[in-house]
């Protein structure tokens, strides 16, 4: 088959990806439409570490295809944490995957309204929160990531980066903390590892389910600085959401603004590569460690 992406959207796929990676993705609409039966295929203009695709399946009727562009330990570690979370029944569910071509065929949620959109935060919370309780499982897989090896990594994404010094000091200010937690904190359990509220959806009846797992190995209570990240707009939402969190999952108010410092230190050691590093976010979530 044929895809006929518009002009501007096969520009901005050779901008993030590569022309190569662009022929790839003739070449794998070609291959995998015969392959696994699909159809009706739809660009979904999400220009992230993915292309992706819905279309309809011969077997499993409405789809996801997802061709990625990512390190194979990062591919492998959110495609066997969508298998290990297949049957509880809160993750969408993964139908078929080429591990060696980084493709996976997955369960699209319809219509697919995101948590984010939900007007009311203390709903947000309670659906996070409802989702949360009861998630984490032993995984049965070695080749997961471990947490603690995102933390050991963090300073040095910055090492060669006159520009974040700062960010550095965050860095191992945030090192320091989580290596303090995790002898507290030390459960092994499959973590989402990317937990917040545009990787919740709605289908139609109204029911959440949860979706694009990175995969990863460490305590729960890591799962929570992620989503507060995202909801800490200012510092009244972030006292609230803290508040509101606490209570809900059973975790110290102090836990929860050590994880959100971490998880905004974390998240901007990586967006370093590309110049995006919003260091008024970490400066905000410090504050609220110390508050």
């Amino acid at each position: 088959m044929n895809y006929n992406f518009t002009e501007t959207q096969k520009n901005k796929i050779i901008e993030q990806w590569g022309n190569d990676f662009y022929q790839k993705i003739l070449r794998d609409l070609e291959i995998y439409s015969k392959k696994w039966g699909l159809s009706d295929f739809e660009f979904v203009e999400y220009y992230s570490v993915s292309v992706i695709f819905f279309c309809k399946s011969e077997q499993y009727g409405d789809c996801i295809l997802k061709i990625c562009d990512i390190e194979e330990i990062d591919f492998m570690s959110g495609y066997n944490a969508l298998r290990e979370y297949n049957g509880s029944g809160k993750f969408c569910k993964i139908f078929e995957c080429d591990a060696d071509n980084q493709i996976m065929l997955i369960e699209r949620i319809i219509p697919g309204k995101m948590l984010q959109d939900e007007p009311s935060l203390e709903k947000r919370l309670a659906i996070f929160s409802e989702l949360f309780n009861g998630l984490h499982i032993d995984s049965k897989n070695p080749n997961i990531t471990l947490y603690k090896k995102w933390i050991d990594d963090m300073p040095n994404y910055l090492k060669n980066g006159k520009d974040y010094e700062e960010l550095y000091n965050h860095a191992l200010r945030a090192q320091k903390i989580y290596y303090e937690l995790s002898k507290t904190y030390d459960r092994k359990l499959l973590l989402h590892g990317d937990f917040h509220f545009e990787n919740i959806i709605s289908g139609d009846n109204g029911e959440y389910k949860i979706i694009d797992p990175a995969g990863v190995i460490g305590d729960p209570v890591f799962d929570t600085g992620r989503y507060i990240l995202n909801e800490h707009w200012d510092y009244k939402t972030a006292e609230k959401t803290i508040e509101y969190l606490g209570k809900s999952l059973n975790i110290p108010d102090k836990i929860l603004r050590q994880c959100f410092y971490i998880d905004a230190t974390l998240s901007n050691c990586w967006s370093a590569d590309g110049g995006n590093v919003k260091l008024d976010d970490v400066k905000f979530a410090e504050s609220v460690l110390d508050a």
